[in-house]
């Protein structure tokens, strides 16, 4: 069958499928919104579904559901380079011959937010002017990324002379579904210890939370200190899963 064929654009129809797990699909759903709707390929299978989100390069490709499913859905996309996020072993849902070129384990975090207030010290607000030096504060964050598109929700920061010296930000955020996705989580090495990385949470939390009641954010197992400062602020884990590079025959 062609994988066209397989595709829906039916907001309901993935809406209904995403929601089985609102913390594991809380991306795909933030995709939902008029910003990266028009970027996003939806496939359902049944109760599974499979997102390319052709935003950034190479495509982000999720999977939700089961591993028959994915399998199916995985072997009609067309060859070339993904990032991808997937729950299974990789042998289990990607056709034979992928190429898994890296492997990350990670952890995905929650918080469930409705009138809290949280700390955010000296943290402000950034922009697009600020482009330069988030790029910047970057070089110390090789695997991290970021495009200027997300300066459209919430990110913030802080200077110290003159110098950006920690950020957070958001991936994305869709108020009609309440869900946003927290990233760029960046504290520059001389500046460590500060309590600056909770003030930038602090104050894209501040920033979320009338959009927002689900919070999630991805951390890898191996960041104790990450994990560590997360938790402080509140955010629990929900479970495990994997992230790669892969290359579709």
């Amino acid at each position: 069958m062609e994988l066209e064929s397989f595709r829906t654009r039916d907001v309901d129809e993935i809406v209904g499928i995403l929601n089985y797990d609102r913390v594991w699909s809380a991306y795909a759903l933030g995709d939902l919104n008029d910003l990266n709707f028009p970027l996003a390929r939806y496939y359902t299978n049944g109760p599974n579904l499979t997102l390319v989100f052709e935003g950034l390069q190479p495509p982000a490709l999720f999977c939700f559901g089961g591993i028959g499913a994915l399998r199916f859905l995985l072997d009609l996309l067309p060859s070339g380079d993904f990032t991808a996020s997937f729950t299974p072993e990789p042998e289990a849902i990607f056709p034979e011959n992928t190429e898994v070129i890296s492997l990350k384990r990670m952890l995905r975090y929650k918080m469930e937010i409705t009138d809290q207030i949280f700390g955010d010290g000296v943290a402000e607000l950034l922009g697009q002017k600020d482009v330069d030096a988030i790029n910047e504060l970057m070089t110390h964050y090789p695997d991290n990324v970021f495009h200027t598109d997300q300066l459209a929700y919430p990110f913030a920061g802080i200077y110290q002379d003159d110098k950006l010296v920690a950020c957070a930000g958001t991936h994305v955020v869709n108020p009609d579904q309440k869900v946003a996705a927290l990233g760029n989580v960046m504290v520059h090495p001389n500046y460590r210890e500060r309590g600056f990385g909770s003030q930038v949470v602090g104050k894209v939390l501040n920033e979320l939370k009338d959009q927002a009641s689900l919070i999630v954010l991805n951390c890898s197992v191996k960041n104790k200190e990450a994990q560590t400062l997360y938790e402080e602020l509140g955010f629990t884990t929900h479970g495990r899963y994997n992230e790669a590079e892969v290359r579709l025959p």
